[in-house]
């Protein structure tokens, strides 16, 4: 019978999950779109459609990041990504 490594089953859970939110933020960050600031400010029922790629959770989150963090918000998602792939592919 095969012994189940339970270490390495959560690093590839964890892995997934990193290149997930890497990928979120990623998208987010390129899609960001000024005129989502808006948006985000009215109700939800406003007819003006969010740009960002990702709607609006990633208009949110690309504001915040941008804001708080400028154009060093870069780095979270490409860490994020080679974080999950180093986690995944560990031997």
């Amino acid at each position: 019978m095969k012994r189940v490594d339970r270490g390495r089953q959560v690093r590839e859970v964890v892995g997934i999950l990193l290149f997930a939110l890497g990928l979120f933020l990623l998208l987010a960050l390129i899609s960001y779109d000024p005129r989502d600031l808006a948006v985000l400010r009215t109700d939800l029922t406003s007819p003006q459609p969010v740009v960002n790629l990702v709607g609006r959770a990633g208009a949110l989150a690309s504001e915040l990041l941008l804001f708080t963090l400028g154009a060093g918000a870069l780095l979270l998602p490409l860490i994020s990504l080679f974080y999950a792939l180093r986690l995944f592919f560990e031997a």
